[in-house]
């Protein structure tokens, strides 16, 4: 029998088995992105995954914590689905999601968010999600369109004003409106303000915060932390001096109103625009 050269067998290459995770990454990653999403739909996705995770109806973000863990999402994740948030969360809870700890070794991510589900809890999730993706994705039929799996996807000049225009005429909630909208709009000269506007806007946003703080007594009681922030407010206001976070919050509130007063202007000239010509 003539002698064989091991050192010059091929070993057979094993084609890729795709598993169940993948096939759902496959028709996760298909779906709406979270950028053309609802916010209601984002605000149910979130619901599904804490009360899977089991977390405590007392210690649901509260709505004003919602609007800022939204707004991250939409800047930081607005690239995937969705559905990749509940595939993230399945997978970070059966321990098939893995992140590196102090020594470089590569553990479980922990889906326990231990009370707190903070933008920092939701970032490694996610995080976790998306190194586990970039080499699952890899595996898939390559007829379908890459979507949003890198690292440090940005929103282009052409997403975010589709975005911004999906706003227009819809009845949303003000401050649900996405802080990078007015940095967008600023910066390409859509929103110019003189320093009289800013103050009027600052003056609106006070009484927007005040009704804010308000409604989320009435909803919660005397006993929730509103009702601490309420009376500190109401100290600022009788001194016209305001102070802290106090003093971001009315300016971020101030941004939201003036994206607003863009957005029906926006409203308005459509109307115009399709008005027949009498």
């Amino acid at each position: 029998m003539a002698a064989i050269n091991l050192a010059q067998v091929q070993p057979e290459l094993k084609q890729h088995v795709i598993g169940s995770d993948e096939i759902a990454l496959s028709t996760a990653i298909a779906n709406t992105k979270i950028v053309n999403s609802s916010i209601n739909e984002i605000k149910e996705v979130l619901r599904l995954v804490m009360i899977k995770i089991g977390l405590r109806s007392q210690n649901w973000p509260s709505e004003e914590e919602k609007i800022v863990l939204i707004d991250h999402i939409l800047k930081n994740f607005g690239g995937h689905t969705c559905e990749e948030i509940r595939l993230a969360f399945d997978m970070a809870m059966a321990g098939k999601l893995y992140e590196y700890n102090l020594k470089g070794e590569q553990v479980p991510v922990s889906a326990n968010c231990y009370e707190n589900f903070s933008c920092l809890y939701f970032s490694g999730i996610m995080t976790a999600y998306r190194m586990w993706a970039s080499q699952a994705y890899n595996h898939l039929p390559q007829n379908k369109e890459s979507l949003l799996l890198e690292e440090n996807k940005t929103i282009t000049d052409e997403e975010m004003q589709e975005w911004i225009e999906d706003w227009v005429g819809k009845r949303r909630d003000l401050l649900l409106i996405p802080n990078s909208f007015y940095d967008w709009l600023v910066a390409k000269e859509k929103i110019v303000l003189s320093n009289k506007e800013k103050r009027e806007l600052l003056e609106r946003a006070v009484q927007i915060r005040e009704m804010f703080l308000i409604d989320q007594i009435k909803n919660e009681g005397e006993t929730s932390k509103y009702f601490k922030q309420f009376t500190e407010f109401k100290k600022m206001k009788h001194k016209k001096e305001f102070d802290g976070e106090e003093v971001l919050k009315l300016k971020e509130i101030a941004k939201k109103i003036a994206v607003s007063d863009y957005l029906r202007s926006q409203q308005v000239t459509n109307e115009v625009s399709t008005t027949p010509e009498g």
